[in-house]
C-alpha cells in the first residue's frame, strides 16, 4: 500500500470514528435505532446488523436489517462467526446485544472499528437506563409524597376529631392524660408531615429573588403570637429592615427559629434583631431560655437530632440551616447575652 493509500485510508477511519462518536450522545431509544442502523449501512458497510436491548431472556430487538426474522438473527450468531462481530453490552450483558455481518471476514481492523461503534452503543443505552431509573424513583418519590400530604394527613385528622368528641365524655383522669398523649402526639406527627413537604419544595424550587427581610419577620410573629402568648412568652422585634437573597422557604426558616424557643427554651423572652456588613445581613434571634450545651451546638443542626425529650421530629433546626444553605446563608449557634441561645442567620445582600 503507497502512502496516499494509507492516508486516505487513515482520514476515513478518522471520519468513521468521529461518526460513531455521536452515538454515545443518544437518549432516545427510537433515535439510536434510527441512527446506528443508518450509520452501520452508511460507515461499516455491513450487509446484516441486528442491536438488541435488555438482559438475556428479556431482550428484545430495537433495529435490524438484513434479517427475515428474529430466529435467523439468532441462527446468525452462532454460525456466521468468521463474517461475523457479536458483542454483549453492559458488565453482564444486561443492556443488550449489537451484531454486525459482512460478506467477506471480518479483519482485525474492522473488528476495532465495529467494537468502538459497539461501546458508543453500550454508553447511549446505560445512560437511557440511568434516566429510565431516575424518572422512576422521581415517580415514587412524588406519590410517596402525595400520600403523605393527602391519605397520611387525612387519617391524622380524622384521628384529630376522634380526640375532640372524646374531650366531651367525662373520663377517668387517667384516661384524659392518655387523650392529652394522643393529641400531643398527632401534633407531632403533623409537624412531620409539614417539615418534609418543606423538604419537597426545598428540591422544587428554583428561583430566588430580594425580599423585604423585615416586612417577611413581622409577618411570621403575628403568626406565632398566640402560640408565643399561650406560653407567656414576649417577642421583642427591633425592626428588621433590610433585603436579602432569598424565596418563599425562608418565612419557614424564621418560623422553626421561634417555634424552637417557644416549644423547647423554657423562656419568657424572645428578641429578633439584626447587624450588617458590606454584603450580609445577619438576623439575631435569641431568647432567656436554658441555652444550648456546647457540646450539642456542633449538631444541632443534624438530621434528626434531638436535645433532651423533646418528642419533635428532629428535623426543625435541620431544616433552618438546610433552607438558609439553599439561599446561599448559613446559620449559627451562640450563647445569647440574654441567658439562652442565639441564632445568626446569615442571608446575602441584594
Amino acid at each position: 500500500m503507497n502512502e496516499s493509500s494509507f492516508s486516505q485510508r487513515a482520514l476515513g477511519e478518522l471520519s468513521a470514528l468521529h461518526e460513531i462518536s455521536s452515538l454515545s450522545l443518544l437518549r432516545d431509544e427510537s433515535e439510536l435505532a434510527r441512527m446506528s442502523r443508518e450509520k452501520a449501512w452508511r460507515i461499516l458497510d455491513v450487509q446484516k446488523f441486528a442491536l438488541m436491548k435488555g438482559p438475556e431472556g428479556d431482550r428484545r430487538i430495537i433495529t435490524s436489517f438484513g434479517f427475515r426474522n428474529e430466529e435467523n438473527i439468532e441462527n446468525n450468531l452462532k454460525e456466521n462467526e468468521e463474517n461475523g462481530f457479536c458483542m454483549t453490552l453492559g458488565e453482564n450483558g444486561e443492556l443488550g446485544k449489537v451484531y454486525f455481518e459482512k460478506d467477506t471476514p471480518v479483519k482485525g481492523r474492522e473488528r476495532r472499528i465495529f467494537r468502538l461503534f459497539s461501546l458508543r452503543l453500550e454508553e447511549s443505552l446505560a445512560t437511557q437506563k440511568e434516566i429510565k431509573e431516575r424518572q422512576n424513583a422521581e415517580e415514587r418519590r412524588e406519590f410517596l409524597h402525595f400520600l403523605l400530604r393527602h391519605d397520611l394527613r387525612n387519617k391524622i385528622q380524622a384521628l384529630q376529631g376522634y380526640n375532640e368528641l372524646l374531650k366531651d365524655f367525662d373520663l377517668p383522669r387517667e384516661a384524659e392524660k392518655y387523650v392529652e398523649k394522643s393529641v400531643q402526639t398527632i401534633k407531632n406527627s403533623n409537624d412531620l408531615i409539614e417539615k418534609v413537604s418543606i423538604l419537597q419544595e426545598m428540591d422544587e424550587e428554583k428561583e430566588t429573588k430580594k425580599l423585604n427581610v423585615g416586612k417577611l419577620i413581622r409577618s411570621v410573629i403575628e403568626k406565632r403570637k398566640t402560640q408565643a402568648l399561650e406560653e407567656s412568652i414576649e417577642i421583642e422585634h427591633d425592626g428588621v429592615d433590610c433585603r436579602a437573597k432569598g424565596g418563599p422557604l425562608l418565612e419557614e426558616l424564621f418560623s422553626n427559629l421561634l417555634e424552637n424557643s417557644i416549644r423547647h427554651a423554657n423562656c419568657s423572652k424572645i428578641r429578633i434583631g439584626k447587624e450588617e456588613t458590606e454584603n450580609e445581613c445577619i438576623i439575631k434571634v435569641e431568647d432567656d431560655g436554658h441555652g444550648i450545651p456546647n457540646g450539642e451546638k456542633e449538631k444541632i443542626f443534624e438530621k434528626g437530632f434531638h436535645s433532651g425529650k423533646t418528642g419533635g421530629s428532629g428535623l426543625g433546626m435541620y431544616l433552618v440551616q438546610q433552607i438558609a444553605e439553599n439561599y446561599e446563608g448559613r446559620v449559627e449557634v451562640k450563647d445569647s447575652e440574654l441567658g439562652g441561645a442565639r441564632f445568626d442567620v446569615h442571608l446575602q445582600k441584594m
